[in-house]
C-alpha cells in the first residue's frame, strides 16, 4: 500500500516535470551570447535579515563589470527576491543598483527570469511585474539533440508546489521576526536527496540537461565538488600501484592534495552523503547541474554555456575568503587588475561530451523508481 503510494506520489512530480518542460520558451545557445545562470539570490530590504547583503556588492560587481560588458545572457532562475520575508517595494528600493544592471540586460534582450518558490507571488498579479515572469526555459545546443532545461527545483516537491502558501506565512510571521536567516546549504540532506534525485532521473530518463537551483548546492555533471573530488581519489589510487616510482610520488601528491580539498569541502559535516546514494546503479549520468546559490559564505557559484561548454564558476572576494586564492591548479582570476573580487572556474566540460554521455548511458526511467522510493523512506 505504501509503495502504491510513493509510486503515485512520483507519477504527479514526473507528470508536472513533464508538462512544465512542454509549456517552457524555447531558446537557441548562441556563439556571440554565451549564458550566466544564477539562482537563489534571497534579496531582501538591506537590514540584518537580508540573506543577500553578504554578497550582494560582490554580486553587483561581477554582473556589470563582467557578464554585462562581455555580452552574456543572464539568466535568474529563481528565488531572486525574498518576497516570503519582504515586499518587493522595499527590495527594489535598497537594492536600485542590482537592479539598474537587471534592466541594462533586460533592454538588449538579454535577460530571462525565472521564479522560484519564494518570488512566486509575481505570477499571481499581486505583486508588480518588472520582467517576463516564466516558470522555466528551455535552450537547444547547436548540433546537439540534447536540449538544456532550467528551472528552479521546487517543482519537483509536492509540499513546495501545493503547500508554498504555508511555508511564506511560517516564514513571514515566525522565522523573520525571530531573526533566522537563510543560509547556504539549508535543507537537511535526505530533503535535499529527494529533489535532487527526482530532477535527476526526470533529467536521464527525459535524456535533457537540467539545470536546477533551490536546494543551494552546486552540483556539475550530477555530482557535488566533494564527490567529484571522491571520485578522483578513487581513480588515482588505482592507478598508484601500477605506477613506477617517479610516477607514485606525483600521484601520492596529487592524492594528498585532493585529501586536503576533500576535507575542506565536506568540512566534516555529519549531513555529508557519498554520491552513491542518487544513483541505483551503474554509471552516473552528467544530466543534472545545479548552479548553487549567491548566499554562500565564502562567495557566490553559477554556471556558464557557451556554444561547446558548459562550466561551474564561483566569484569571490579576497578579502573575506581566499580559498581558492593561491590554487595553482584553479588559477582564480581577478576582476580587473588589483580587484580583490575573483573568479574560479571549479568544473568545465564539453557540451559534446555531456550530450554524448546522456544519450549513451540513459535508459528507461523504471530503472530507478523503487531506489526513488526508497529515498521517499528515509
Amino acid at each position: 500500500m505504501f509503495e502504491k503510494i510513493l509510486t503515485s506520489y512520483e507519477n504527479i512530480i514526473n507528470s508536472y516535470l513533464s508538462n512544465l518542460y512542454k509549456s517552457a520558451p524555447v531558446f537557441s545557445v548562441e556563439k556571440d551570447r554565451p549564458l550566466i545562470i544564477f539562482s537563489d539570490l534571497h534579496m531582501g530590504n538591506g537590514k540584518k535579515n537580508d540573506d543577500f547583503k553578504n554578497n550582494g556588492e560582490l554580486f553587483t560587481k561581477a554582473l556589470k563589470d563582467h557578464y554585462l560588458a562581455k555580452n552574456f545572457t543572464l539568466i535568474l532562475n529563481g528565488d531572486i527576491e525574498e518576497l516570503q520575508k519582504f515586499e518587493m517595494n522595499k527590495i527594489r528600493q535598497y537594492w536600485k543598483q542590482t537592479f539598474e544592471i537587471f534592466d541594462g540586460f533586460s533592454k538588449e534582450n538579454r535577460l530571462i527570469k525565472i521564479i522560484g518558490n519564494h518570488d512566486d507571488k509575481l505570477l499571481t498579479g499581486l505583486t508588480d511585474c518588472r520582467y517576463d515572469e516564466k516558470q522555466a526555459a528551455r535552450f537547444t545546443i547547436p548540433d546537439s539533440d540534447v536540449p538544456i532545461f532550467i528551472f528552479h527545483g521546487h517543482q519537483a516537491s509536492v509540499y513546495y508546489k501545493y503547500l508554498n502558501r504555508l511555508n511564506t506565512i511560517l516564514l513571514r510571521y515566525i522565522v523573520n521576526p525571530i531573526g533566522i536567516r537563510n543560509f547556504s546549504k539549508k535543507f537537511k540532506h535526505h530533503k535535499k536527496m529527494r529533489i535532487e534525485n527526482r530532477s535527476y532521473n526526470f533529467s536521464r530518463n527525459k535524456k535533457l540537461i537540467s539545470i536546477i537551483g533551490h536546494t543551494h548546492r552546486p552540483l556539475f555533471e550530477s555530482l557535488s565538488r566533494a564527490d567529484s573530488l571522491h571520485f578522483s581519489i578513487e581513480n588515482l589510487l588505482r592507478k598508484y600501484r601500477k605506477a613506477g616510482n617517479r610516477k607514485r610520488m606525483i600521484i601520492a601528491a596529487r592524492i594528498k592534495d585532493l585529501k586536503r580539498k576533500y576535507d575542506d569541502c565536506t568540512e566534516s559535516k555529519p549531513d555529508y552523503e557519498p554520491a552513491s546514494l542518487m544513483y541505483s546503479s551503474g554509471i552516473p549520468v552528467p544530466c543534472l547541474f545545479n548552479t548553487g546559490c549567491a548566499i554562500g559564505k565564502r562567495g557566490i557559484t553559477g554556471i556558464e554555456i557557451t556554444t561547446e561548454t558548459i562550466s561551474l564558476v564561483h566569484w569571490f572576494d579576497s578579502r573575506i575568503s581566499n580559498r581558492f586564492l593561491f590554487d595553482s591548479e584553479l588559477q582564480p582570476v581577478p576582476l580587473n587588475e588589483n580587484s580583490p573580487i575573483h573568479r574560479v572556474v571549479l568544473r568545465e566540460d564539453s557540451l559534446d561530451y555531456i550530450s554524448d554521455s546522456i544519450n549513451l548511458l540513459s535508459n528507461s526511467e523504471a530503472n530507478n523508481n523503487n531506489f526513488s522510493m526508497m529515498l521517499n523512506k528515509i
